[in-house]
Parts: C-alpha cells; sequence; structure tokens
C-alpha cells in the first residue's frame, strides 16, 4: 500500500467551515513564520546529550549537529532548547501542558491518519514548538529543517507533530526513513505536512451539495492556496494529487497563476481557476484561494 493510499484510505472526519477558521498561537515563545508543534503523551525529559544524538544519528550529514538543552527551565515546566546544523537553527520551547484545544480540533480533526492515532494525539500531557531561526530562506529548507528537529523528538514520548499554519498533522513516525532521511523529507508531498488539505462538507447552503477541499499554508511558499467542490469524499485522493501538482510546479518554477489561467495537471487532466464567488464564503481567509475547476482540453487556452 501506497503512503497515500495509506492516508486516503479512511475517510476523514466530518468538518465544519468554523472547525478550521485560523485563530492566535499555540504559545507564548514567538511570532515566527515558519513554525511546527509537536505533541508529547507526558512531560518530556530533555538532556542535551539526548536529543544532539537522535539529532546526529537522523542522517550521516548531521554529524556534528547539536541540540543545547537550557538549563534549569524544564523544572519551571518551560524548557527550552536550540538545535544548530550549518546555517540552520531550530529553537524549541516546551511546555508541560496540553496544546490550546482550538489549535488541537484545526490541525488534528481533518488529518488523514488513522482514528486510533487521532485519540492518541487528543490524549497528550505536553507540547512543544519549534520555530526556524536560521539564515537559509527556502521554504522547503525551512520546514524540512523544522521536521528534522521534531524526528529527533521522537524518542522523548512525542506521537504527533502539527503545522498550525497549514491546519494539519501527522503523525511523528511519518517523519522517519529507511534510506535518505533528509531527501525522504524534502520528498514529501507538500500536503502532508508542510501546507495542508483540508475536506469539509457545506452545511445549510441551498444548491450546494458535495465536499469542499482546499489548502492552508501555500502562502508561505509564495502561492495561492486551492480549493475545489467535489461530490464526495471518494475524490479526496484524486483532488490531493491535482492540487500537489500544481503547488509543486508553482514553487519549482516561480510561475505565477491568477483567476482566468488555465492549466494541464495531469496527461488527460486540464484545470481552470477563478476566485470564490460572494456566496462560497466558506472559503473566506485573509491569504489569497483560487477555486479549481476541470475543463476539457479545448477549453485550456480560452
Amino acid at each position: 500500500m501506497g503512503l497515500l493510499d495509506m492516508l486516503f484510505g479512511r475517510r476523514s472526519s466530518k468538518g465544519t467551515a468554523a472547525a478550521h477558521t485560523r485563530t492566535g498561537g499555540a504559545g507564548d515563545a514567538g511570532d515566527k513564520t515558519f513554525s511546527l508543534q509537536v505533541l508529547f503523551e507526558h512531560v518530556p525529559a530533555l538532556t542535551t546529550d539526548g536529543l544532539t544524538h537522535a539529532l546526529r544519528s537522523f542522517h550521516r550529514g548531521l554529524r556534528s549537529a547539536t541540540f543545547d538543552v537550557a538549563p534549569g527551565l524544564a523544572a519551571q515546566g518551560t524548557p527550552a532548547a536550540q538545535a544548530r546544523w550549518d546555517e540552520r537553527v531550530v529553537d524549541f520551547a516546551g511546555f508541560d501542558r496540553p496544546i490550546p484545544a482550538e489549535v488541537l480540533t484545526r490541525c488534528v480533526d481533518p488529518a488523514h491518519y488513522a482514528p486510533a492515532l487521532k485519540e492518541r494525539a487528543r490524549a497528550h500531557q505536553a507540547h512543544g514548538l519549534l520555530f526556524y531561526s536560521g539564515a537559509a530562506r527556502d521554504p522547503l529548507d525551512r520546514y524540512v529543517t523544522l521536521a528534522v528537529a521534531a524526528a529527533a523528538l521522537n524518542g522523548c514520548s512525542a506521537t504527533t507533530v502539527l503545522n498550525e499554519a497549514a491546519h494539519t498533522s501527522v503523525p511523528i513516525a511519518l517523519l522517519q526513513a529507511g534510506g535518505d532521511a533528509l531527501e525522504h523529507l524534502r520528498a514529501l508531498p507538500l500536503l502532508l505536512l508542510y501546507c495542508g488539505f483540508v475536506k469539509y462538507e457545506v452545511e445549510g447552503v441551498p444548491g450546494v451539495p458535495g465536499v469542499w477541499m482546499r489548502t492552508y499554508g501555500a502562502e508561505l511558499f509564495g502561492c495561492p492556496n486551492l480549493a475545489a467542490l467535489a461530490d464526495s469524499h471518494n475524490h479526496g485522493q484524486e483532488v490531493f494529487e491535482r492540487f500537489t501538482t500544481i503547488l509543486e510546479y508553482l514553487r519549482s518554477s516561480a510561475a505565477q497563476i491568477a483567476a482566468g489561467h488555465t492549466m494541464q495537471t495531469g496527461p488527460d487532466s486540464f484545470s481552470r481557476f477563478r476566485a470564490p464567488r460572494p456566496e462560497e464564503h466558506v472559503l473566506g481567509d485573509p491569504t489569497p484561494v483560487l477555486v479549481v475547476e476541470q475543463i476539457s482540453k479545448v477549453d485550456i487556452n480560452r
């Protein structure tokens, strides 16, 4: 079974527009743009030696990496640490309490993994925030760096990694790989962790049946977020792959799209982009959103 088959093998939890409304940050550790959050089964016992060993063991290219834990703060329930290698720096702030409930709902409910793993995430007793503080400017490199630091926490009762900006989460085991671990993180589909893919049914809107599927967090890659209306959850993997194709192309080419543009998104798949209509208020978002509609090949340049 492939990765996407595993993730889309189960229907995701039903959501609502209200459940995915962006609110404040997950903690008080700072206001940095690129961040991941980690859930722990219990308050972790973090040591410099333990975290540094875990970081260096993750990949042969990290043999000189360090993950230093600040002395004294753990006793106050707020452990702090900093991971460093090359020009990359990640700051960690821990809290001996669960993450705010609205963040948990926003990131765990719409995610695409087994219900038992979601229940494990909901039962967490502590959380930590990872912030990128290094010199690299590429958004993917920043997220990969954060994911490496998160993976180093895997042996400290960490269960789940969240991306609040993307409204998504994954089990921390997904960050591990049997081969080249760094290449594994770079090759993850954007919509698994670095951006988010949310499905929710439209309720109380006459004439609009089906399931909206949309992305969050694409703006951090300089891309618009994407949305599409499908007639059922069964189209989840198809739409996920189409959105991934579009965003990967935009990220790698630095191309720009706008309402009215068209694109070939597969061997026999063609799409047109448009702005949300006034009645599609469920797509309301402070970041740009484009609705993706399938068209025929003859309409690709119209």
